[in-house]
């Protein structure tokens, strides 16, 4: 690693996760190609199955992205039969992303291709530093929580 400056983005935590996270979403979306899903696909579709009655706003607040991206990704995914638009109780004006039987099942499939991807991509991490690393990446991503 040469000249003096490469060293200060090697103590930079930016830019370390940034580093991190283009690898695990090149892995991802690797993995996730042959579903015809994206990292941000599966992660939608995660929140539908998990999050039951999330919004399309609750979605783009929660994966920090531009609504107007969420949508583009929930109207493929409807279209595509993996998630329905409900009107959600209590409020008619809202739509709750949900997943569907079939969503389910491309989920299940989706979680073991990223998981699987996910350790080839950090191979070099021991058990118990993933697990550290997890806690860490927790507390930054989530900074506001427990």
């Amino acid at each position: 690693m040469g000249n003096g400056g490469e060293s200060v983005l090697l103590d930079d935590i930016g830019f370390l996760l940034a580093r991190a996270s283009a690898a695990g979403i090149a892995a991802g979306n690797d993995s996730l190609q042959p579903l015809g899903l994206t990292v941000r696909a599966f992660a939608t579709l995660t929140l539908a199955v998990e999050h039951d009655g999330i919004t399309q706003r609750g979605i783009a607040d929660f994966l920090r992205l531009d609504p107007s991206r969420v949508v583009a990704i929930v109207d493929d995914l409807e279209n595509r039969g993996f998630v329905s638009r409900l009107v959600r109780r209590g409020d008619r004006r809202m739509k709750a992303v949900v997943a569907t039987p079939a969503g389910l099942a491309l989920f299940r499939q989706a979680v073991a291709a990223t998981r699987e991807a996910e350790q080839d991509a950090f191979q070099r991490l021991t058990p118990e530093a993933r697990a550290e690393a997890i806690r860490v990446l927790r507390l930054l991503a989530f900074p506001d929580e427990g």
